[in-house]
């Protein structure tokens, strides 16, 4: 976590592949769903793409962070391990449609 009179890192690359990605009203969706703490999946056959867009989303929310006791961050998960998306806490998770 940055300082008190810091900004967090950004990856200008994954704030610039999350809007030439998704239109600016679901990107506002999704913020929104984010703040509320609901489970939110990503789903891309693009695996680049999907984590850029995932890690995007959680720098946007400064100076709120995701990663607390109950919500689970995974950018990209493989469907072998989809049983996680059946968890009964907030989660934002990233699927893969290629694998």
């Amino acid at each position: 976590m940055p300082g008190l009179n810091e900004l967090p890192f950004v990856n200008h690359e994954s704030i610039a592949c999350l809007f030439s990605s998704l239109k600016v009203d679901n990107i506002m969706r999704v913020f929104k769903r984010i703040l509320l703490e609901t489970s939110n999946m990503f789903i891309s056959n693009d695996r680049k793409r999907l984590v850029n867009c995932c890690e995007a989303f959680k720098s946007l929310i400064f100076p709120f962070k995701y990663q607390h006791v109950g919500n689970l961050f995974i950018p990209y998960l493989s469907l072998r391990d989809f049983g996680y998306a059946d968890a009964p806490f907030p989660f934002m998770l990233g699927m893969n449609t290629k694998e």
